[in-house]
Order: C-alpha cells, then structure tokens, then sequence
C-alpha cells in the first residue's frame, strides 16, 4: 500500500523536474546561438572588407602583364593596418587564356615559397583549371571569386579575378595572417576573466550579458581549436552550441561550450522535495548496497572526465604554439643569418605534432570511455591512405636514420579514413619511439577475397609472443620505468586495436625476424 503510492509521487515530480530543466536548455541554447551567429556575423563582415581590399588590388596589378612578384621582405604582417590587402598576400599568380599558369615560372628555381605555391596548387592546374570553369547559377562564367581547398596544414585560401581577355589574376592568401586577423576580430583571451571587460568586448546586442563558463571556439577544417575564449573553471561545459562560417570559410566552425542552468522553477522544487521526503525510507534500505557501485562509478567518470578536461585544456596552448611558431617561420624565410632560428622553429613545430598526436590519442580513449566514440566507414581507396600517412611521417623518420619500405597493393575497403589515418599513424610512432635502432619500417598492404591487409613491421627489439596480446591494453608498456628509453603513454596500441574493431576488423602483433609485424585488416568493399 506504501509503495505505490511512493512510485507515482516520484513519477509526477520526476516529470516536473525534466519539464524545468528541458526549458532551461532550450532557452540557454538559442540564446548562446545567437551570440554565436554575432561572431559569425562579425567574421564574415571581415571578409567582405577583404576581398574588397584584394579586388581593388587586383584591378590595379592588372595594368601590367603580369603580376608583380614583390619581395616577401617587404611585407610586414605585423604592420598595424586597418585591411592592408599586402599584409594577406602569400604569392601572386596569373593563369592565361589556355589556362596555363603565367605566373609564376612552374620551370625557375624560384624559391621556397613559390616552390610551396606551385605544391599546393597541383591539384587546381592537374584538374583543368577550376577557377575558369567556375558559373554562376545562370550558367554564365564568374568574373570573381575565392576558392578554397584542404592541403597540407590546413584550409588553403586563394582570390581571383577574371579580365576581359580571358585572363586570370589572382593572389594566395597567407593562412597565417588570415587566421590571426581573424582572431584580431574576436574577443581577446585575457578578457575572460573580467565580466565587465568581456561584456565591453563582445558588443552584442542590448540586454545580451554573457553568463560566466561560456566557452567560444574557432575550429578548422581538421577540428583542431584555432582559437579559444572564455572561461569554464568552475568544469567542464555540458552543451554545445555548433556554427558553420559562410564561404569561403565554410570549412570552419564557430563552437558555444557552456553549462546550461540547473535551477528548476518554484513548483519543480517542492516536487522535488516531495521526492526527498517520499522516498526517504525507500533510499535508506537501498543505501548500503548501492554506496559501493557509486563510489566506482564515480571515481570512474571522475578520470574520465579528468583525462578529457586536461586534454581539451591543452589544445589551445598548443594550437598558439603551432600558430605562432608558423608565423615566426614566415617572418624569418629569406632572411640572412636566420638559418639557425629556422632550424629551432623547426624543432618546435615537431614536437608540437608530436604532442598534438598524444592529445588527440587521449581524447579519442576518453570518448571511448564514456561511450561516444564513433566511427563512420565508407568505401575508400586504400592505397592512396597509405601514401598520404607516410609522406607526413617521411621527414620525421628520415630525420631519425629510419629508411622506409613501401610494397605490395590493395583495393577499395570499407572503413574510416580518419579513424585509419589514426591507427597506422599510432603504428609508425611506436617503430619511431620503441624500434629507432632497427633503421628500417616496412608498411605493406595486401587482399584476399573478403579483406584488405594493412601491415607494419620493423626491426627493432622485438615482443616477446607471450606479452603480443596484452600490449594492446591501456596504460600496457613492456617498460614502464620512468627513466625508459623511449617513453609513452600506452595509449596508441590500445586505441588502434578499438578503433579497428568498430570497423569490423581485427589487428595483431607477432614477433618478426628480427623485429615485430602489427597487421590490421579491413572489411573489402562488395563491388
């Protein structure tokens, strides 16, 4: 007689606190929306003001017969400037009426950044000049336009203009300056911490106040945080607020991390205590034996959410650092006696990937933790994977004495580009770290009538058969002494090995002669 009417009193209550706190979300939601489109707003207005800048530019660099190419010297990206359209050019370009490049000499022994031009823009010359092939809606050819593309180091920027003789001029935008006047546009970091101060600099609209834990985020093409603002000392923000850039930024994302409130209204309290006070008794009896599985529980999303909040901390230093150093690169090429600066920001910028890959390892072991990660296989070519992964990894593992093998061939399987790019790049790490003294990797892919093979073998020290099967564990290293030789944080094995797993595969390790063979293998895709 007791119970029943205990159960529907903690229905009723239950129903009225969820209302409250759905309310609550959905209006802490389109508010941080809004704020969010401001900035987009904001970023967008940036861009017509420079391709206004870079159009007027063009029009009067028309008037020669080529583009001039001015000494990079020149340009000083620090200058203050209100839109100096100098400051964004990387390298001028013109394509002729043949859609053959101009400008400049594909055949010169132009120099690094031009060599750098000519790289990135391959595939726009290889794929028949898309920029004179460019129509607007009614079918006629565009006179303008930017066009943007994904190489190397991120989203790659270029601005044209056709001429009436069928001619193209055009400029390559400098990434780096591009992203740090965009950040010029947006609230200051140091800010963060001042309400009054971040009000002031936001300059929304009237009666708008930003609530303290709002986290903003500018997130490229790779979602790698460019730039970070805000504050979320108090924990980690629970929801999410996800804005696309317009064109030519479309690649980019504007984020609204923030903890929606937790005050229901009046009447959700005292259903609230209705519960407290209805089911005291029930709580009681049951208390001594779900005390123990909570505090576990706890302490397990407790690391979890450790591991995640560090991780995600530590993105946006190290986004700065990456930036930054970039930046000094570009201002000291070409500058006599600044050899040895190159080579330290070289240093820099290596270690930086290697800790923005340990980075990305842990966050993808937190969301499997917490049961979020997600993969979405595809059919993809293999092959052409593989290249791309040790062409990145190339200059690292020549620069350690590591000579790299690439043999046999495979076809189109089912699985997830990044997810694999991933896990084969865990894989030449640990022959990078743990097997540098064998001086050889071999990366080898192969089929049979149902699956594609992706090996990696190496002659480093080897792994004795008994411990082939546990190192794909977490936290698992066959030396885990603090003063190892190489050191690691055991995570690479264990994350290639669920990642692998959630595309229907399965990866191995067995002992080589000399060495050790990992070997992973991927659903063929049905033709």
């Amino acid at each position: 007689m007791v119970v029943l009417p205990l159960l529907a009193s903690f229905w009723f209550a239950s129903n009225a606190v969820r209302t409250a706190r759905t309310d609550s979300l959905s209006a802490a939601s389109v508010l941080r929306e809004q704020r969010t489109r401001d900035f987009s707003a904001k970023i967008s207005t940036r861009m017509r003001e420079l391709e206004r800048a870079l159009s007027a530019d063009l029009d009067r660099e028309s008037e020669n017969s080529k583009p001039s190419v001015k000494s990079k010297e020149a340009i000083n990206p620090w200058a203050p400037s209100s839109l100096n359209p100098e400051r964004f050019i990387l390298q001028r370009f013109q394509f002729g009426v043949d859609g053959e490049l101009v400008s400049p000499d594909i055949d010169s022994d132009a120099g690094p950044r031009i060599n750098a031009f000519i790289l990135a823009t391959d595939s726009l010359r290889r794929d028949g000049l898309v920029l004179g092939q460019a129509q607007n809606e009614n079918g006629s050819k565009t006179a303008a336009g930017w066009h943007g593309w994904y190489h190397d180091e991120g989203w790659q920027l270029i601005y044209w203009k056709r001429r009436s003789s069928g001619v193209i001029d055009g400029v390559w935008i400098n990434r780096s300056v591009l992203i740090s006047d965009i950040i010029g546009q947006l609230p200051d970091t140091s800010a963060a911490s001042d309400q009054k101060s971040r009000q002031a600099s936001f300059d929304l609209a009237i009666n708008q106040s930003y609530d303290e834990g709002d986290v903003y985020q500018l997130v490229g093409a790779s979602e790698t945080a460019l730039y970070q603002w805000g504050d979320h000392s108090d924990g980690s923000p629970s929801a999410e607020v996800h804005i696309a850039l317009a064109d030519p930024l479309s690649a980019w994302t504007l984020h609204c991390l923030y903890s929606p409130p937790t005050n229901p209204s009046l009447w959700a309290q005292r259903g609230a205590l209705m519960i407290i006070l209805g089911t005291a008794l029930f709580l009681a009896l049951s208390y001594f034996f779900l005390q123990e599985h909570r505090q576990k529980l706890r302490e397990a999303q407790d690391r979890v959410s450790f591991v995640n909040q560090v991780s995600h901390e530590l993105k946006t230093p190290l986004t700065n650092i990456q930036l930054y150093s970039e930046l000094a690169a570009n201002k000291l090429e070409g500058i006599e006696g600044g050899e040895p600066a190159q080579g330290n920001l070289a240093v820099i910028k290596h270690e930086a990937a290697r800790l923005g890959r340990l980075i990305h390892n842990v966050l993808t072991f937190a969301r499997d933790e917490k049961g979020t990660l997600t993969v979405n296989p595809k059919v993809i070519d293999i092959d052409p994977l593989v290249d791309e992964v040790i062409e990145s990894w190339r200059p690292s593992l020549e620069n350690a004495g590591i000579t790299i093998e690439r043999t046999g061939s495979a076809s189109q399987c089912r699985a997830d580009s990044d997810a694999i790019e991933q896990v084969i790049g865990n894989l030449i790490s640990n022959v990078e770290k743990y097997a540098v003294d064998g001086q050889w990797i071999s990366i080898e892919t192969s089929e049979t009538a149902k699956h594609v093979a992706i090996r990696v073998a190496d002659h480093g020290p080897g792994i004795p058969t008994n411990q082939c099967h546990a190192i794909f564990d977490a936290f698992v290293r066959l030396d885990d002494r603090v003063n190892a030789k190489a050191a690691g944080s055991g995570l690479g094995l264990s994350i290639a090995r669920r990642l692998i797993e959630r595309q229907s595969g399965e990866i191995t390790c067995r002992p080589g002669n000399p060495g050790c063979v990992f070997e992973f293998t991927l659903p063929k895709a049905l033709s």
